[in-house]
Parts: structure tokens; C-alpha cells; sequence
């Protein structure tokens, strides 16, 4: 056992988990564990149960957990369109379905489309950054222009048109198991040559399926916590508008008086 007491080897097992390596990844590392654990056991202080020592002894002994790979990035642009039908009480919104298989297999979301993907490699304006916990991706900047452009092409393939839209102020993130996805999201009404008020599934000419569904309807097929952080950063921006707005109608008028 090369002469190596416990906190010497606890030294250095804490030493090669800053390289992302355990104990057992050395030359005859499963055998020099085996050995300390033994060794270890027998050493009990007298504040320790048996079981409280052998959990220690085992912890410090055994490797982290394996590297875990960087998950991919994506950016997406991301429509939020509302319609409000007259003497309708429930606000609607446009929302797609998922392809049958893949990631989040058949889920609703609102229309998204990607503009930027570590995983093209491509672009050389993202850097990768090693930290301690896994590697780091520098996102690059998406142009207004861009985004937009990206947006636009989306709503045409459902037959409605946005007004009004604005770009929420902040980007949103969500993380999926493999996968982090940067959300800049644009909200506004929309005006449509459809009944938004059927709850019956439509199709754009390239079969993606789509739908105008009220929150209720959204409870009732089931959304992602991902769709549920869209659409409440989109309510919480329309309640900030409607009260800035109310605040300078009560000005005017004043000003008027």
C-alpha cells in the first residue's frame, strides 16, 4: 500500500476530483481502495457507531461521480400569440404539438424555432469555458433583425398575423436533461382568418399540428413547466403594460383638468 495513510489518501483523491478523476482511475486503483477500506475500518474513533464509520470510510474512499458531458445549447425564438374573441371571457392561445417521438414526444408548446445550436459547431463565435462542474458555452448574440426575421417566417406558416408584438425584456431559460434552451420570446395579439376559437387541431403545409387553446385547455392535454415559465413571464409583462398604461391615462387626464 506504498506506505499512504488514510489522510494522505484523502489528500489526493480530493486533489484528482479537481481533475475530474477518482482513486479507482490510477493503475491498480480498485485494489489500493480495497486496501484502504479495510485498513479504515479497523481505525475507529470512539465518537463513531460501527455503521457511521464504514459510511465515512466508504465515501471518502470511493470515486465522483462520471463526467458528465456539457448539454447543448439552443436558442430559440419563441411566438406567444393571444386572441381575445368578442364576448369571449377566456384569452386563447396558438400552440403547437410536438413530433411523435423525440424529446418531449407529442407535448404542446408555443411555436419556436431555433437560430442558434452548439450542436451545428459552426459558428465561431461561441467559446467553451472549463469549469470545475462541467464545460460552459458562451452563447453568441442574436440580432433583433434576426430574431424577427425568424418570427415572422413562423407565423406565416399558421395563416395569422401579429400585432402589436414585442420582445419580452429578458431571454428565459429551461433545462431539459440534455439540452438548455435560451428563450427570447415575442407576445402580442393576433389576427387570424380562422375560427381561434375551435378546439379542433389544424395543419400547416408542412404537417405540423397546431391549435388555439384557453389555460384550461392547456390543464387539460398536459403542458411542460417550460411552457408554464412562458406563458408566465408573457402574463406578467401584459399586466406591467396594462398598468403603465392605466398610469399615464390617469396622468393625462389630470393634466387635462
Amino acid at each position: 500500500m506504498d506506505g499512504m495513510g488514510m489522510d494522505d489518501f484523502i489528500s489526493k483523491a480530493g486533489a484528482m476530483r479537481g481533475k475530474k478523476q477518482c482513486a479507482l482511475c490510477d493503475p491498480d486503483g480498485i485494489s489500493n481502495v480495497l486496501n484502504h477500506i479495510r485498513e479504515d475500518l479497523i481505525i475507529k474513533s470512539k465518537d463513531r457507531t460501527h455503521s457511521q464509520h464504514a459510511a465515512i470510510v466508504g465515501h471518502s474512499n470511493l470515486p465522483t461521480a462520471p463526467i458528465k458531458k456539457a448539454k447543448r445549447e439552443e436558442i430559440l425564438a419563441v411566438v406567444a400569440l393571444s386572441y381575445e374573441a368578442e364576448g369571449s371571457i377566456e384569452k386563447r392561445w396558438l400552440m403547437t404539438r410536438r413530433p411523435k417521438q423525440g424529446l418531449l414526444a407529442g407535448q404542446w408548446e408555443f411555436p419556436n424555432t431555433c437560430v442558434w445550436s452548439s450542436a451545428d459547431g459552426n459558428d465561431k463565435k461561441s467559446k467553451k469555458k472549463k469549469s470545475n462542474k462541467d464545460s460552459v458555452v458562451e452563447l453568441p448574440s442574436i440580432t433583433v433583425k434576426k430574431k424577427q426575421t425568424a418570427v415572422n417566417e413562423l407565423i406565416g406558416k399558421f395563416s395569422a398575423s401579429s400585432i402589436d408584438g414585442q420582445w419580452l425584456d429578458k431571454s428565459i431559460t429551461h433545462i431539459f436533461s440534455h439540452v438548455r434552451h435560451t428563450m427570447y420570446i415575442q407576445h402580442g395579439k393576433s389576427l387570424t382568418i380562422e375560427d381561434p376559437r375551435s378546439r379542433v387541431s389544424a395543419f400547416t403545409s408542412d404537417n405540423m399540428e397546431y391549435r388555439w387553446m384557453a389555460e384550461s385547455d392547456m390543464k387539460n392535454v398536459g403542458i411542460t413547466s417550460g411552457v408554464k415559465k412562458v406563458l408566465a413571464a408573457v402574463k406578467d409583462a401584459c399586466t406591467t403594460q396594462q398598468q403603465s398604461t392605466a398610469r399615464k391615462a390617469g396622468k393625462r387626464i389630470k393634466r387635462e383638468r
